[in-house]
């Protein structure tokens, strides 16, 4: 990862330092940014010629946010066996980075075959129970996933000669093994709604939006809206491609999108407590300096409080 502050978000062109990094980091000068919106280009995409002005715009709008772009080979850069790397490899890539590196909310937007990345890269962490240097599940830090014209269930489009191609671009296959197992993991395991952080059923919650090209010729609503609820979607009038380049901040799906992301930090941040309870009381209990009378639990305002234990024993 090669981190630079930006005053003014800029491009990093080839023979400037980081071109080559998978990840790069734009930071707010002076600003130890605890928030992260990090971008996953798709099948054949580049690190910012997918995105347009889209991730200058929330640079801007998004002062305690720092951006991050991914770069990954696909397409005609990942034609030769050697140069490809298998979509899992960067899941696992990805979810490391997002364990290592020092931010506590992070926001997934994936274009395409990016949205699955972002998919691969929860379910990584969720099985692999990956925990940051606080000893805090790495999960809990995804504060939510933006999916921007992504095949959820695959594509029609693919035909079987290019699947044959190149590994990445199998999992496009409707119904590929690869985009079922996500599926199947988002569905049992996962609350996308972000609206049932307590509820049993769930392992965690990560509030999880789509937004759907109306001219998107590549990618179909229902594949694109799987397992979304209708106020976790926004269909505007573009392709598959200029879905992911506004034109303008009055752009409808920008507009909407950065409202989304802000609802998902401003979410993450006051259910800091409710999310991490059980890793900061079990902590907190067993080195707690003060009389073991006392434990840590949590009030009615989901604020962290000690109480009067009698069953423990004084030192």
């Amino acid at each position: 990862m090669h981190r630079r502050e930006d005053v003014v978000f800029t491009p990093v062109v080839r023979g400037q330092p980081g071109h080559d990094a998978p990840l790069l980091l734009h930071c707010h000068p002076g600003i130890a940014d605890k928030n992260l919106i990090l971008f996953l280009h798709g099948f054949g995409g580049r690190r910012y010629r997918t995105w347009g002005h889209l991730p200058g715009y929330l640079f801007e709008d998004c002062p305690d946010a720092s951006v991050a772009l991914y770069d990954y080979r696909s397409g005609s850069r990942a034609l030769l066996p050697s140069s490809a790397i298998d979509l899992r490899d960067l899941a696992r890539e990805l979810a490391d980075i997002i364990r290592d590196a020092d931010f506590t909310r992070v926001v997934l937007i994936g274009h395409s075959m990016g949205g699955i990345l972002a998919k691969a890269v929860v379910k990584d962490l969720l099985e692999s129970g990956s925990r940051c240097a606080d000893d805090v599940p790495t999960i809990r830090r995804i504060a939510g996933v933006v999916l921007m014209a992504t095949p959820q269930a695959g594509s029609l489009w693919v035909p079987p000669v290019l699947g044959a191609m190149t590994r990445n671009f199998r999992v496009l296959r409707t119904h590929s093994r690869f985009v079922s197992d996500l599926t199947e993991t988002f569905w049992n395991r996962i609350d996308t709604s972000g609206r049932r952080a307590n509820d049993p059923l769930y392992e965690v919650s990560i509030p999880t939006f789509g937004v759907i090209g109306l001219r998107d010729t590549l990618v179909d609503r229902l594949s694109s809206s799987l397992d979304l609820l209708r106020n976790q979607v926004k269909n505007v009038r573009a392709t598959h491609r200029s879905i992911v380049k506004p034109k303008s901040r009055q752009d409808g799906a920008y507009a909407w999108i950065l409202a989304k992301i802000q609802e998902c930090f401003a979410a993450a941040y006051a259910g800091d407590a409710a999310c991490r309870i059980d890793e900061r009381v079990v902590q907190a209990n067993r080195w707690s300096p003060l009389p073991r009378r006392q434990r840590l639990s949590i009030d009615s305002q989901k604020q962290l409080v000690w109480i009067d234990d009698p069953g423990r024993e004084e030192d």
